[in-house]
């Protein structure tokens, strides 16, 4: 069974994953920048697909495809399924199940693409692995998978949200889902874990997103980390790595030096911040 970090069923959790999935896609690129024309590509697998933005995007740009999103979540399933039924999308399904329940429910060679973004929240060191030999099985040969993945160590001037990073990668290494006790560790592996499943390696992009004060992802960062962090403090605590106090007081010295500045010798110091994500795309030969 899935062990999220943070509520999935949580209202605030939902409406931070949809902004920020619009946000990204705008950043990225689009839906599949790497395949931009779904050439070849009629069945579309979304694992851990949230409220469904991503797979209701690709629904509404490509009506010949058949989309299924599947995800944990079932206030995010329904969300899913409501607003999809609003925009009158016929080709995209959502279905709720556990993405660490393997084998899937799905028989060998039933998709073109399989899209899994920013999974990490019930990802375990072990499973990586394992669920990338799961999505070799379930693609067509000259199938396609996609991940999307961040190590959860932004670049920042603020001494508050590095310190959180710090405790959370700690948290979440206790938990067995990093790799390091200062980050996830996950991005470099990729690669390696693709080639050993006989994935063929097509592209990998990283990202690097400015979300300092002034520029047009601080809005994004700020409203994102604000509700995050916020939900991760119970999971600091479970696993010892802070006091309720401390995580508290953490949290709250990160909102206002992201918001007020970092205090310096001669002054303030506007927030910086550098968002990493990394794109891996990989075929099935």
């Amino acid at each position: 069974m899935s062990q999220y970090y943070v509520d999935p069923e949580d209202v605030e959790e939902m409406n931070r994953l949809l902004d920020q999935s619009y946000f990204l896609m705008r950043q990225f690129g689009g839906v599949l920048p790497e395949r931009p024309d779904f050439q070849g590509i009629q069945q579309v697998l979304d694992i851990a697909c949230g409220p469904g933005q991503w797979a209701s995007e690709v629904a509404r740009k490509h009506r010949h495809i058949e989309i299924h999103g599947l995800d944990l979540s079932e206030r995010m399933i329904h969300f899913a399924h409501a607003k999809a039924h609003q925009d009158h999308l016929e080709n995209v399904t959502f279905a709720v199940g556990d993405a660490t329940r393997l084998p899937l429910s799905f028989p060998d060679n039933s998709f073109d693409l399989i899209n899994a973004s920013l999974i990490y929240a019930f990802m375990t060191r072990d499973f990586w692995p394992l669920l990338i030999k799961e999505c070799w099985r379930l693609l067509r040969p000259g199938g396609f998978l996609r991940i999307i993945q961040e190590d959860a160590n932004i670049m920042t001037n603020s001494p508050a949200m590095h310190q959180y990073h710090v405790l959370g990668s700690l948290a979440l290494q206790r938990a067995g889902a990093s790799f390091y006790s200062d980050q996830l560790g996950v991005i470099p592996r990729l690669p390696g874990m693709f080639e050993r499943a006989n994935f063929q390696l097509q592209t990998q992009k990283h990202h690097i997103i400015d979300v300092s004060q002034g520029t047009e992802g601080y809005r994004q960062a700020y409203e994102d980390y604000k509700i995050l962090l916020a939900n991760l403090r119970p999971f600091l605590v479970k696993w010892e790595v802070a006091t309720p106090e401390e995580a508290n007081a953490c949290y709250q010295q990160f909102l206002h030096e992201m918001k007020h500045g970092i205090r310096i010798d001669d002054g303030i110091d506007p927030y910086r911040g550098y968002w990493h994500f990394y794109s891996i795309f990989g075929q099935k030969v």
